[in-house]
Formats: structure tokens, sequence, C-alpha cells
């Protein structure tokens, strides 16, 4: 069974556009893993605080 030029062009850009978007993803995936790198901690920095308190009576 042989594929007709046509058959052939429509198969390649089918692939084309299933490789465009592996790497879209693969983009997005490691945009996401950077930006979650980044703002994954933002721990507040823990400090003591001490202040004195009078009591009336």
């Amino acid at each position: 069974m042989r594929l007709s030029d046509t058959e052939r062009a429509r198969k390649g850009r089918r692939m084309l556009r299933i490789l465009k978007l592996l790497v879209f993803l693969l983009v997005i995936g490691f945009v996401a893993l950077v930006g979650y790198a980044y703002l994954g901690n933002l721990a507040p920095e823990k400090t003591d605080v001490s202040e004195e308190v009078t009591l009336d009576g």
C-alpha cells in the first residue's frame, strides 16, 4: 500500500503538530519548575519578639 503525496504531506503535518505540542509542553513544564524553585520557598524569617506587658490591678 503506497501513500499518495497528499496523504504523506498530511501525515508529515500531523507529526510536526505533535512535535510542536511536545516542545510547547516541555517549555511550559520547565518554566513552571523554575517558577516553583524561585517562589516555592517563601517561608517567612522567624525572629523572637518580646515586649513587656503591665497588668492593671
